[in-house]
């Protein structure tokens, strides 16, 4: 049984990605925004994720029994009372077309609800055998909040919260009230950690409650807009005018830049919005448990990509252990909606998900050719893993390009950005010599496992960068570059079993530094996919100010 899932549309989408399934086993996952070159790859098929997929599972279109979707997109229109107009061919042909797939024949096309599709996709690759589940987004067909019970092979829906409710929704309106764009609510996450929650504005925020009317359904997929302006109009009448990034001409790269000035108030704001946030998450995970009565929870929907409110669940709601899905985000959705679908047509379908390197890889021949194609200087290193500690410990910032590329929006060691923890300057210079980012935004350390628990607190949370939490006591001295001014980072404990090299290149930095981490953060600049190919990396490595990068056994140095 050959499964593909599927995320993206051609209208009011993001995230568009497809996953494998071959009897039951994931094969291959991929985030399309990495193909295009186009974050979030809004309002696009996931055409070459799905090339991707069926090259890694040798397989042609025609081999394909189903496709699913992780979207119901006949009962999404019909609530909003517009026309389907697409029958299966016409759909098949607008997702595969046939200059660019094969068709022999055609596979069976499944809609899955949204929410069941990222309920199945941390519920599925949990490894639980009973867990409360629940889903927090934008929105789904009908809703913005779900909750599930996962027992065995099933999933059993309990209740759905609608769409003016959304946090999901709420935590945009807020980003973008502070200045920033749609997809930076990681950049709200940080700055909230900069301010203070004031319990007036958080009580305001209560009182806000946006409400739609049936016109609202009317002429347009989903109600993001009304729901966001809702929010906008009660924050400016409540908080004043919106802020707005100031424009300056920057002479050294000959392009205008936007500067964001943010006064107390607006990161009291933030704070606030944090702190209602988790308010808000935390009583409905309590609600969850005792709904259920399970001990064990799965988290999906972007909201779970909220660390900090990830922990707050940890620490005050009872739950003995949590899965968060690492493709929280609709990205996800096409691998819950294959898994759901194999499991609906009658087989056992669990499948822990212990490793997100399901997207391109390439061999050191490939990588070779493409250096040699690219007229770029290298070295073949056959021990790259100590050559990478050395560098690492002089104070290199490193490209790190290894193995097959995550999926999801963290970087795990397959293409990621390392540099050394214990250095106090190397959040600025990431920042304003590679990043380009906001300074306030921080960077996560990558630890071996089995150190992990000398570092920080929170225990058994740290598989997927996901979950934050308080470091230990007197190690903030010790990793400075990794720590956020409210004394949290965000960790990602790395398993030998999982990802070797990257585990061994730590592992001979520990060696030489004594400390059992480096700093890990996407390989990209801000706006920008993480990179992809070989060629993707020699880009951003010669425009930013990295000074290594290593793909495969090679070494690039400048």
């Amino acid at each position: 049984m050959n499964i593909l899932g599927l995320n993206g549309w051609m209208d009011r989408s993001h995230d568009a990605s497809a996953a494998l399934l071959l009897e039951g086993k994931i094969v291959a996952a991929a985030e399309e925004e990495r193909f295009v070159r186009v974050k979030k790859a809004y309002d696009r098929l996931p055409i070459n994720a799905t090339s991707f997929c069926l090259e890694e599972g040798n397989l042609t279109f025609s081999d394909i029994d189903y496709v699913a979707f992780g979207w119901d997109w006949k009962r999404l229109y019909s609530l909003r009372h517009i026309p389907y107009q697409w029958d299966e061919e016409t759909l098949l042909e607008s997702m595969f077309p046939r200059k660019y797939f094969k068709r022999g024949k055609n596979p069976r096309v499944k809609f899955i609800d949204h929410h069941l599709a990222h309920a199945a996709s941390t519920f599925r690759c949990s490894g639980f055998d009973t867990a409360a589940i629940l889903v927090l987004d934008g929105q789904g067909e009908d809703c913005s909040i779900s909750l599930w019970d996962g027992q065995g092979n099933h999933i059993r829906e309990i209740s759905r919260i609608g769409i003016p409710n959304s946090l999901g929704y709420f935590y945009s309106a807020i980003t973008r009230y502070l200045g920033m764009s749609n997809g930076n609510e990681g950049k709200l996450m940080g700055l909230a950690s900069y301010g203070s929650p004031d319990s007036a504005i958080v009580e305001e925020l209560r009182k806000i409650r946006p409400r739609l009317t049936e016109e609202d359904f009317n002429g347009t997929p989903d109600e993001q807009d009304q729901v966001e302006q809702y929010w906008m109009d009660a924050l400016i009448k409540r908080f004043g005018p919106r802020n707005e990034p100031v424009r300056y001409f920057d002479k050294d790269v000959g392009a205008v830049r936007k500067h964001l000035e943010l006064t107390e108030i607006h990161k009291a704001i933030a704070a606030s919005a944090q702190c209602f946030l988790e308010e808000k998450v935390v009583q409905l995970v309590r609600d969850a448990l005792q709904m259920t009565s399970r001990e064990y929870l799965c988290l999906a929907g972007g909201v779970a990509l909220n660390c900090v409110a990830n922990q707050r669940i940890i620490d005050n709601t009872g739950v003995k252990r949590i899965y968060v899905q690492p493709a929280a985000n609709d990205a996800g959705v096409a691998l819950g909606a294959a898994l759901e679908t194999y499991a609906l047509l009658g087989n056992f379908m669990r499948v822990p998900l212990e490793d997100v390197g399901l997207g391109p890889g390439f061999s050191d021949e490939e990588i070779e050719r493409e250096l040699s194609r690219c007229g770029v200087s290298y070295t073949f290193e056959r021990e790259i893993e100590k050559v990478c500690a050395d560098l690492l410990q002089q104070d290199n910032i490193i490209g790190w390009f290894q193995g097959r590329m995550e999926f999801g929006p963290r970087a795990l060691g397959y293409r990621s950005i390392i540099a050394n923890p214990t250095s106090k300057g190397m959040i600025a210079r990431i920042n304003n010599q590679i990043k380009n980012r906001e300074l306030w935004r921080p960077f996560a350390p990558s630890v071996l496992r089995e150190y992990a628990s000398d570092y920080f607190v929170t225990p058994d949370a740290f598989k997927f960068m996901i979950v934050s939490s308080d470091v230990a006591p007197g190690v903030s001295e010790k990793i400075p570059a990794v720590v956020h001014v409210d004394g949290s980072a965000r960790p990602h404990a790395v398993d030998r079993l999982i990802n070797p090299r990257f585990y061994d290149l730590i592992n001979n930095f520990y060696q030489l530094s004594g400390v059992p981490m480096v700093l890990n953060t996407s390989f990209n600049v801000d706006g920008e996919p993480i990179v992809c190919t070989p060629r993707d990396a020699v880009k951003t490595f010669f425009s930013t100010g990295l000074d290594s990068l290593v793909m495969g056994n090679y070494l690039v140095r400048k």
